[in-house]
Order: C-alpha cells, then structure tokens, then sequence
C-alpha cells in the first residue's frame, strides 16, 4: 500500500514537473486564496492587538463617561455624533461626592482647523477642558506650561497643543507665545505636549496625540454652547476601578433622575469593545479571503478535468496492465492535492513576507499565529480534496478500451 502512495506521489510530481506553466496558473488562485486568508487575518489581528495594548498603556485607573447608553460589547451612534446628555453638572456631583475620584475635567468638541498663517491642521480635535484634563492624562510637557484654574475662572485664551499638531503647524519653529486662529478667534499657545508613544484613541474618533486643548470656559464662549461630549476621570491608585465605576453610575444617575441616558467605560470595557468591533472586522476579512481561495479551488478542479481528458491514453494503459479504478482515483486525488499544499505552501511565505513589508511601513505588526498557519494548511488541503473528487473519479470511470483508442 506504501508503495502504491509512493509511485502515485512520484506520477503527480512527474505529471506536474512536465506541465510547469500550467501547474503554476493552476496554484496560482490557492496562493493568492491562501495569502488572502492569512494576510487579512493576520491585520486583524495586528490591528487588535495594538489598539488592546495602547488602550491597556494609559491606564488601569481611567473611567469615561459615555452620552448615550450602551450595552456590554455594542456601540451607541449617539456618542460619536454630538447628541450628548452630559452636562458640566455632571463633573460637579463627580467631584463632590465620589471621594475615589482624583481628577476628572468635561470634553467639550469643538468644530474647526487650527490655522497659523498660511498653513492649518484640519485633523486637529480641538477639546475644551479644564485643568485637570491635565492630570487624567498625565500629561508630560515639550515644552511650555499647561493651563490652570486661574486660565479657567478668567476665560483666558490659551491653547495647549499635542505634538504632532504643533510640528504640522510650526515645525521645528517655537510655537510658544505665538497665536491660532480657531474659529475667527486669536489664542495663544502657551504648552506643547510631548512627542505621544501611542497612537491609538482609547474613547473612539481621532486619535487624542492630535489633540489640542483651551480652557472649557474660553471653549463656551467659542460655541456659544456647554455642551459635554464626555467626561473623563482618573481614580485614585488605591481604589477599586470596578466599585468607582458603580459609584459614579449612581451620582450621576441620581443627577439625570434616574434617566440612564450614559455609560461608565473603564478601560477593560474600552478594550473588550474595541475586541468586539475588530472581531467582526478580522471575520469579515477572513470571508473575503476564503472567496478568494474558494475560487482557487475551481481553477484547479477546471485544470484537473483538462488534464483527464488529455491524459485519457495514459489512463488507459494503466488499466490495461492492471490499474484498479482506485489506483487511478487516488493518483489524481493525490495530484490535485499536491498542487493545492504547493500553492498553500506559496501563499503561506508571501503572507509572512508581506506581514513584514506592513511591519516596517506602519504602527503595527501583522500577526501570524500558529492558528492561521493551521488553518491555511486545513484550507489547502480541504480544497485539494473537494475540487480534485470530480476530475479524480472521472478518470477512474474511464472505460480502458475507449481510453486505449483515445486520440
């Protein structure tokens, strides 16, 4: 029996060696099926796994308060909009009666560039806050200073800018003392944050490293509004994260009479639904691959069948001299197989090639887990098998005599 799996391991071998080009189209919708599978999986997994360490990277002890309410893993549309229930009476009970809390500061969004001369930063998230934004963040300064509680009480327009904002708008040139225009309005730059290690938004939108941040009284009368899009706050280090959670949820409750329209987040909820929404996204990916390979398996089940019909002679001089219909049933199974583990094999090492292509070129790494190398085997001998069945038992249904005469 070993012998009869070898020889039709050499046959397939043999029969593919002799047809090189066509072997090569053959593979080719496996590799780039297989390459697709593993490739698209393995971003999402990248994608995962750096957003899950940069949210985890602030801070165990911060708690966002969310408009809108929201269920375990879902996202409300309500809290990305600006319809907000949130108000700046929120952060006072915050501050009054939940004694765990350290800091806490209300975001107000607001709406517009930074502009410095002829050049601006569209991308900019313009935040109004109070002072202890400061002190939720832990905030490190380039140079500068940071806003206080006298800037607030007086309205006073000053800006602090995230790093990145100020290198768009002034380059290597000093932003300190010099003046933006935000909304028609001069304000002074008085603080630039330090170059950001992450990227990644923990609260959703933009990423927070592109932010700016004015005093939130000089942000209401930029709006004409007091609107509150969140509020963050940072728990004492010697506090349950999860008993702050649950108080919080009750003063402000109690403050919205009992109308439950916001959410508490802490960061392991923050991290389990950000999980959520990349799971979906990494299967939806995974899907498109799998399509890509389906059609793999057809160009080979396709190839195989011309490859029955020009090799009916051969067929045929096997049964004659004593060929089961099996022996021949195997041997184009086996052939079929091959050629798919080939171009498995193929699009398994472009995927590791091209993940670190993405590696060098953006902020994350593609991972290619055990699991994916697995899956894209499973997958590669699933298509090998399923499409190599129909033109393997039509070469074993072969009538020898008809095979023999074959032309």
């Amino acid at each position: 029996m070993f012998y009869k799996l070898w020889e039709n391991i050499k046959l397939a071998f043999i029969s593919i060696w002799s047809n090189k080009v066509r072997a090569l189209l053959t593979m080719l919708g496996v590799i780039i099926g297989v390459f697709a599978v593993v490739e698209l999986l393995a971003i999402g997994e990248g994608v995962k796994s750096f957003v899950t360490k940069e949210i985890e990277g602030l801070g165990s002890n911060l708690i966002a308060i969310l408009p809108g309410k929201m269920e375990s893993g879902q996202f409300n549309p309500s809290s990305g909009i600006g319809v907000s229930t949130l108000t700046n009476d929120d952060v006072r009970v915050l501050k009054e009666d939940v004694s765990s809390i350290e800091a806490v500061s209300p975001m107000m969004l607001i709406s517009s560039p930074i502009k410095y001369g002829d050049k601006s930063a569209p991308s900019a998230l313009v935040l109004g806050a109070t002072p202890d934004i400061f002190k939720v963040r832990d905030t490190k300064l380039d140079s500068g200073r940071v806003f206080e509680q006298k800037d607030e009480d007086e309205k006073e327009r000053v800006i602090v800018l995230g790093y990145p904002i100020a290198q768009s708008i002034f380059g290597d040139e000093n932003a300190i003392g010099k003046k933006v225009i935000i909304r028609g309005e001069e304000i002074e730059v008085i603080g630039v944050l330090e170059k950001p290690k992450q990227s990644a938004s923990p609260f959703g939108g933009q990423s927070f490293d592109d932010a700016v941040y004015l005093p939130f009284s000089a942000g209401i009368e930029l709006t004409n509004t007091e609107q509150v899009f969140r509020i963050v706050a940072k728990i004492k280090s010697d506090t349950d994260v999860k008993e702050a959670k649950e108080e919080i949820k009750k003063v402000i409750l109690k403050n919205h009479k009992d109308s439950e329209d916001f959410t508490v987040f802490t960061q392991e909820d923050m991290v389990d639904l950000v999980g959520t929404i990349l799971d979906v996204m990494r299967a939806l990916l995974g899907a498109l691959g799998a399509i890509s390979l389906l059609v793999g398996g057809i160009g080979i089940m396709n190839i195989m069948l011309v490859s029955v019909t020009e090799r009916t002679r051969e067929i045929g001089i096997r049964k004659a001299i004593g060929a089961s219909q099996l022996d021949i049933l195997i041997q184009f199974l086996i052939e079929s197989l091959i050629l798919s583990l080939l171009g498995g094999g193929v699009g398994l090492g472009l995927s590791f090639g091209a993940a670190y292509i993405v590696k060098t070129k953006a902020d994350f790494e593609p991972v290619i887990t055990p699991e994916f190398i697995i899956l894209a085997i499973a997958f590669s001998v699933l298509i090998g098998v399923i499409f190599g069945v129909a033109p393997a038992i039509r070469a074993a249904r072969l009538d020898p005599i008809k095979a023999l005469k074959y032309e």
